[in-house]
């Protein structure tokens, strides 16, 4: 080994270091994040539960709708707060042979798609990428390895409509 190489056991520390720092910062909601940025006022939140509550979807998705928060404002700010890459998938093409990795009810149910694949590593576009499920799902399904991106809740089920197809309406989509 190289001198100022660093162990394998360096590595999956400072990996293992890194999943406990996005976990204790996850714990601040979206909510949270938008009042604190000034981003939005209480009363477009209430606003936003309430059309919630009757539309059906995520709360992002109804700040969105409602015109309070551009979807990739919404984002950026989840993306730095997960310490995670954001991505906007509207240009993104993506290679027919990736979409295939992952089923389409897998991806629907989840809210995930994939973007790419290096060696044993599959790119992951999610907008919740705290999701412990989708990532165990989606790998062991697979048998890739996971790398979280962050997109938005709407970019992401316009892209997987796009990808496999369109969906049934179900409630919650605009």
């Amino acid at each position: 080994m190289a001198e100022g190489e660093p162990l394998e056991t360096d590595k999956r520390d400072s990996q293992s270091k890194q999943r406990v720092e996005m976990r204790l910062r996850i714990h601040v909601t979206l909510e949270e994040l938008l009042l604190r940025q000034s981003m939005v006022q209480p009363w477009q939140l209430q606003d936003a539960r309430n059309h919630q509550e009757r539309k059906g979807g995520t709360l992002a998705r109804a700040l969105v709708r409602l015109g309070f928060v551009k979807d990739e404002v919404i984002t950026d700010l989840l993306g730095r707060q997960y310490g995670l890459p954001s991505i906007d998938l509207d240009p993104l093409t993506i290679d027919p042979a990736i979409i295939r990795i992952v089923p389409e009810e897998m991806a629907r149910t989840h809210k995930v798609l994939p973007l790419s694949r290096s060696g044993a590593t599959l790119t992951l576009a999610m907008a919740d990428p705290t999701n412990r499920l989708a990532l165990d799902d989606v790998r062991l399904t697979t048998g890739y390895r996971v790398e979280p991106v962050v997109t938005s809740d709407a970019a992401l089920e316009d892209a997987i409509d796009l990808c496999y197809g369109p969906a049934a309406r179900r409630p919650g989509r605009a």
